[in-house]
């Protein structure tokens, strides 16, 4: 409970006044975002906003944290001449408010992110301009991530300073700061206010119609027209409506997680190719030493004449080709970073300078010696169980069945669609419905398709660079072996054929680079895998299900 209160500590430097460093007026308006826990096998994602304007004050109460009931949980305010921040939970059997001092204003200056470490090593808090990021783990048994994004209407965005991340920074960011997770969370809290909308408008309320219906009393119709205002719960059509737009909600959220799922796993793969192309520079670097090194004892033996002259040329050849490969591979290597750039949500193409490899894909290299091939008939059934694609569409046809049943009441309610009345059409608008509901039957039986499909080639990819990889690895020795006879050959003033020794060092280094490529394609695939399953880096994203029974539009 103590990590999750000093996580929220955070939201003051971004929601809260004029006195501290990183205080601007553009951090004026609203901010949206959501917070990921994960507790053993379980994860809960719930979503919270706050809405700061000009006259909040700095002091008690400060800005309120709600959550989608409107219910405020948190408050959190600016003390000591806005040098630190104190953090109030509102929850039944919350803790006592807590003070916690803010970050360095000069870090956030020199990089444009500031970086807190708590009392507790496992939580980290970092603020960008864009908004901030809290990370938390203990372990395996207890992960949780907090994003809240600030909706400033800039006329342009900001241009990020260039930053080093490190693998899980990276992973945190593309769950929640990709472009694609920021548009959709904007389209999450945009069903929810739909949703809180119609059932709101169950309640009482005035138009000018009612008004003038009142005040011109003019008989029966005017007494409908004012009840449709007056007294809309009394309407079926109302009330199935506010579920068909609960439905919508439920089916957004689910959309957001497939959003943020695919988004982290995009950068996943990414990072693998950047990490490949990395370790193909050192391979460049450490064939290009072999070959100088060998060119070195033919020169000597030209020099004596007992070699013909004119070897080392063919030396300089491989040495050439091993330069040029190198120079490409620098400029591989700009857009590999330029790629994961975009990503990640950056506006600068060149916002990532570096992305350091983490020890969880160290560990990877070490055991596909030793992995072995995975199931696809064994895991399919659990990719379509946990499918949030499939849950997506099974609201979207819930939603669909109760617009088919607003369709026999509509024509009650002084509102609604006049081209839905009692007669001929009512019938074929139904057939309509009931096609959309069965168009979404197919559309979810495709997903399915698509699902399996994915799961398949991703199977196919892990179980063949397995293969690779030990192919590539007996390569590597016999070039190997190959190298060290021919170095021995010029040692003892043997004949040594140059064409040979320039095939070798071109074997040699396809062989490296075929490794390479292969424990890449193990990364990738296993990484695809991960996500589909919703497993290892991919099980925090939060389970919209869950949420689902934790909170309400109603």
């Amino acid at each position: 409970m103590r990590q999750l209160t000093v996580l929220f500590v955070g939201v003051v430097v971004l929601l809260t006044g004029c006195k501290h460093p990183f205080s601007l007026q553009n951090l004026l308006g609203t901010y949206s975002g959501s917070l990921i826990e994960k507790n053993g096998n379980e994860s809960i994602e719930v979503l919270l906003h706050a809405d700061v304007q000009k006259g909040d004050s700095l002091n008690d109460p400060g800005v309120a944290i709600l959550n989608e009931k409107e219910e405020t949980l948190f408050r959190i305010a600016l003390v000591s001449a806005g040098r630190s921040v104190r953090f109030t939970d509102l929850r039944p059997g919350g803790i006592d408010p807590l003070n916690v001092d803010l970050p360095s204003h000069k870090q956030f200056l020199k990089e444009g992110k500031a970086c807190s470490t708590a009392t507790d090593s496992h939580f980290q808090l970092c603020i960008t301009d864009q908004g901030f990021s809290v990370q938390n783990s203990e372990g395996n048994s207890h992960y949780f991530s907090f994003i809240l994004l600030h909706s400033n209407e800039q006329s342009k965005p900001a241009y990020e300073n260039p930053v080093r991340l490190t693998f899980d920074e990276a992973m945190a960011r593309a769950k929640g700061l990709s472009f694609s997770s920021q548009i959709e969370l904007h389209h999450v809290m945009e069903a929810r206010y739909t949703a809180l909308a119609a059932h709101q408008h169950l309640t009482p309320q005035i138009s000018m119609a009612s008004v003038l219906s009142m005040v011109t009393a003019q008989g029966a119709s005017s007494i409908i027209t004012s009840i449709g205002d007056l007294a809309p719960f009394l309407f079926p059509s109302r009330w199935i409506q506010a579920k068909e737009s609960d439905q919508s909600y439920e089916s957004e959220k689910y959309t957001y997680k497939v959003v943020r799922l695919d988004a982290a796993n995009q950068v996943d793969g990414l990072a693998q190719l950047y990490w490949r192309d990395v370790k193909n520079q050192s391979l460049y670097a450490m064939t290009l030493e072999q070959a100088n090194q060998i060119r070195a004892e033919i020169k000597v033996r030209e020099d004596l004449g007992q070699i013909a002259a004119g070897s080392t040329e063919n030396m300089d050849s491989i040495i050439n080709f091993l330069d040029q490969n190198r120079l490409a591979g620098r400029q591989m290597l700009s857009e590999d970073l330029s790629a994961i750039s975009q990503s990640l949500g950056y506006v600068n193409p060149t916002a990532v300078l570096a992305l350091d490899e983490d020890a969880a894909n160290r560990e990877i290299d070490a055991g596909i010696g030793h992995a072995k091939d995975v199931s696809f008939e064994q895991m399919k059934m659990s990719v379509v169980q946990r499918s949030p694609e499939l849950d997506q569409i099974h609201h979207l046809i819930s939603a669909a069945m109760l617009q088919k049943e607003e369709l026999r009441y509509d024509w009650l309610d002084p509102a609604g669609d006049p081209k839905l009345g009692l007669g001929l059409a009512l019938k074929s608008q139904v057939s309509v419905s009931r096609e959309r509901v069965a168009e979404l039957q197919e559309v979810a039986t495709q997903t399915q398709s698509i699902l399996e499909q994915k799961l398949y080639n991703a199977t196919v990819e892990y179980n063949q660079a397995i293969r690779l990889e030990r192919k590539s690895t007996d390569g590597l020795s016999i070039q190997n072996r190959r190298l060290a006879r021919v170095r021995q050959s010029l040692r003892m003033g043997m004949k040594t054929d140059p064409f040979g020794l320039v095939q070798i060092f071109q074997d040699m280094l396809a062989a490296r680079l075929a490794r390479e490529t292969a424990v890449a394609q193990f990364r990738v695939a296993r990484a695809k895998i991960s996500r589909l399953l919703q497993e290892g880096l991919y099980a925090g994203v939060g389970d919209a299900a869950t949420e689902s029974k934790e909170t309400s539009v109603k």
